[in-house]
């Protein structure tokens, strides 16, 4: 079910509007910058995108294979679906593919999945987590720059000003490493097993 409702004193009560939606379990949801949709992920492979106005299911988006790890929009409109054997790039409203990158294959027969993504604020960037890489991609033009790790990176966040991104619980060594966004520098380590990172708003603070 989608439920929308204005905040204020002065809102109307709530309004119920029965869908079918998804045929299993919905992980992920992602507002648009403007407010007018909401996208939904779930395990059966599919992200749905609805109209908030309307009370209505505007599209379904299929990526590719496996569950859906990140939804992000970008401010002008796009998508970025992130699933563990490709991050696909939508025009949400008519399910065109804008970019779609694969993850690569292993020598043993597996692949190298993404784990989720976090918006450059203030742009059509956003930073991808791999498990061999982190990558920064442009949902405009596609360009992209990467940089190794030496392990799995599991959370991220990245500070206003869009300059520092901190990648947390990296599985194998319970690091978390604070990187310069574009230099891919690491400024700081911090031992501990974590399972969230975020930073304050004047990004002084993790």
């Amino acid at each position: 079910a989608a439920v929308g409702f204005p905040l204020g004193a002065a809102a109307a009560p709530p309004q119920l509007v029965a869908q079918t939606g998804h045929a299993d379990f919905v992980e992920h949801f992602a507002f648009s910058p403007d407010g007018r949709y909401l996208a939904s992920g779930a395990r059966d492979s599919e992200v749905k995108v609805w109209d908030l106005a309307e009370g209505l299911q505007l599209t379904t988006l299929r990526g590719g294979p496996g569950w859906i790890g990140g939804l992000v929009w970008t401010p002008g409109g796009r998508l970025v679906v992130v699933q563990p054997k490709s991050v696909t790039v939508f025009r949400p409203q008519t399910g065109e593919v804008v970019h779609k990158l694969d993850a690569p294959p292993t020598k043993n027969g597996g692949f190298l999945g993404y784990v989720g993504a976090v918006l450059v604020p203030r742009s059509e960037k956003v930073v991808l987590a791999r498990f061999d890489s982190l990558i920064l991609l442009d949902t405009v033009s596609g360009t992209l720059k990467s940089v190794p790790v030496k392990s799995p990176p599991r959370h991220l966040a990245i500070s206003s000003d869009g300059k520092l991104l901190a990648v947390g619980g990296q599985a194998g060594d319970e690091m978390t490493r604070i990187y310069s966004v574009g230099s891919w520098k690491v400024l700081r380590s911090v031992e501990g097993d974590v399972r969230e990172v975020a930073f304050s708003p004047d990004g002084r603070t993790l």
